[in-house]
């Protein structure tokens, strides 16, 4: 892998052409495009596409995944996945995939939030894709998350001041998964589509402009999904079902399913215990990668990208998160193994215990009994990579942390992922602000340098002359010593301020003024508000970036 950021071409793509063949770590760089309109792409849509026919499924049959090869494997749990699939997406819109290869799957993800269009454009590249090469795509609404403000952030401008506003989706809620996470204030959510509209047209109005952003198109999607769905639906999957019906309106064709519906398959208990019956061996693997990740991406943090899994005696914590419906708070999942006898518990109350042989069984019937078992982020995606899917779409923050999922599945399964893919794109809303940035605040400081140490450039008047020559004779002398010389053009110089005195002042009053034009560009020209927040045409704008034959 390269060290290098890559380069943005005329077309808007930003190109990277290193390989992921080399399963050992290795530092990269990814930054999203910063001109609007434009999309980072690793390898470029079409190169994807170009590709897919050279895969080579061949080292799954010798795979065994606790008494099961990867090939069977890959199988049941694809089958399970699109019937589920089907059914989660069925329950509030239709998708037409007729002729699509059932076995072949591509499979993006991302938590149930109103996120920027970066993320957004992710979705429109999977339908793309998929299509192209007639696989099924299946987008992961990730529920097992912990669901934080529910509320988004909004640019205002007040006398010329910028700011952010957050705008609240519903009430203030305890932090739990996003899958419980329900909806407290029915006029607060309600009323959501005319509030933010109010505050976003206060904003454009400052700048002599006006705007309708689609948020009410998404926002009659998710009351209507809310209706079809019940009241009891939580809200991260009323807020991801009406953004899928928004892009049912944009032609894309994906099923959808949530982290927990599939946590809840037989397939995934299989996988989860293949891990859990050896514990000890997984957390040797997970935390040797994980100081290596560290060393090479020069992460001082415990925490970062992952913590590592700790060992207390004979209890091991594995890569899983563990709650009750009754108690909906993430717990940390610790298991101890003896022979052929496994004890899982919480540490806080709850425990199971069975034989290793009926452990994928007990971890299904703890499910019916409202117990959820759910994957951390790691183990999210190499379920979703090893198990469900032939290409798996990242943005770049799971494209970092992936490459520490390779090497762990590489030392853990003996076996090479498939490569993914890493997407994103920046859109600003069209605010108009003009983009200033920190070296516009270095040139007015280095402006301001020259005055100071070389104020000769920049005088007229007459009565500097005298020491203007001073400086050149310093300047010029042989027979001055170094010291000699630097004291007679410091004093030169220092003579000479006065008559620079004024442009000086001028120039710190730019520098005041540049620094605040950065810090109101910054706020209105970030890629990270809301998808909600923009015109109706950013669905087509995203649509045509992730067109595969034009998109390079």
């Amino acid at each position: 892998m390269s060290d290098d950021d890559g380069e943005v071409s005329e077309g808007g793509v930003h190109h990277d052409d290193d390989s992921r063949e080399e399963s050992h770590l290795q530092y990269r760089r990814l930054r999203a495009p910063t001109e609007s309109g434009q999309s980072l792409q690793i390898p470029t849509l079409s190169q994807t596409v170009a590709n897919w026919g050279v895969r080579s499924n061949r080292w799954m049959d010798d795979v065994d995944v606790n008494g099961l090869s990867l090939a069977k494997l890959k199988q049941q749990a694809r089958t399970e996945l699109l019937r589920l699939a089907s059914e989660y997406t069925r329950q509030y819109r239709d998708v037409d995939l007729m002729g699509r290869d059932p076995q072949s799957i591509v499979m993006a993800g991302h938590q149930p939030l109103l996120f920027h269009p970066g993320v957004w454009f992710k979705n429109f590249a999977l339908a793309s894709v998929s299509a192209s090469v007639g696989a099924t795509p299946v987008n992961l609404v990730v529920d097992n998350d912990v669901s934080g403000p529910a509320a988004i952030k909004c640019p205002a401008l007040v006398d010329g001041k910028a700011s952010t506003r957050l705008i609240d989706i519903d009430a203030a809620h305890a932090a739990v998964p996003h899958e419980v996470r329900p909806i407290l204030d029915d006029a607060l959510f309600d009323s959501f589509a005319e509030r933010i509209s109010e505050q976003l047209a206060g904003c454009f109005s400052a700048l002599g402009k006006s705007a309708r952003p689609l948020v009410f198109s998404l926002w009659r999607h998710v009351q209507a999904v809310r209706k079809s769905l019940g009241r009891s639906a939580s809200l991260g999957s009323i807020l991801a079902a009406g953004r899928h019906r928004l892009e049912k309106d944009a032609g894309l064709q994906t099923l959808e399913i949530s982290v927990s519906t599939i946590a809840g398959t037989r397939s995934f208990a299989h996988f989860a215990s293949s891990i859990l019956a050896a514990q000890a061996r997984f957390n040797e693997v997970y935390n040797a990668r994980l100081v290596q990740y560290r060393d090479v991406h020069g992460i001082r943090s415990n925490a970062h990208p992952v913590p590592r899994l700790e060992q207390d005696v004979d209890w091991l914590e594995s890569p899983f998160w563990v709650w009750s419906k009754d108690h909906p708070q993430r717990k940390r999942l610790f298991v101890k193994v003896s022979g052929n006898d496994v004890c899982l518990t919480d540490r806080a109350g709850w425990r199971l215990e069975t034989q290793l042989s009926d452990l994928p069984s007990a971890l299904l019937e703890s499910t019916a009994r409202d117990v959820a078992i759910r994957p951390r982020a790691l183990i999210t995606t190499l379920y979703s990579r090893l198990v469900l899917s032939d290409l798996f779409l990242h943005g770049i923050g799971g494209a970092k942390y992936d490459q520490l999922t390779d090497s762990i599945a590489s030392d853990f399964f003996d076996v090479r992922l498939p490569p993914f893919s890493t997407l994103t794109a920046t859109m600003l809303l069209p605010l108009g602000a003009p983009i200033v940035v920190p070296s516009d605040l270095s040139l007015v400081r280095q402006q301001i340098r020259q005055r100071r140490f070389h104020p000769e450039r920049f005088i007229e008047a007459v009565a500097a002359n005298e020491w203007m020559a001073s400086k050149t004779a310093a300047i010029e002398s042989p027979i001055l010593t170094r010291l000699e010389r630097h004291h007679a053009i410091e004093e030169a110089n220092r003579s000479m301020q006065p008559f620079v005195a004024e442009q000086i002042a001028a120039l710190q009053d730019t520098l005041s003024s540049v620094s605040d034009q950065i810090q109101t560009s910054r706020i209105l020209n970030s890629r990270e508000y809301s998808f909600c927040l923009f015109s109706e045409s950013l669905a087509d704008h995203l649509k045509r970036m992730a067109n595969v034959y034009e998109a390079d």
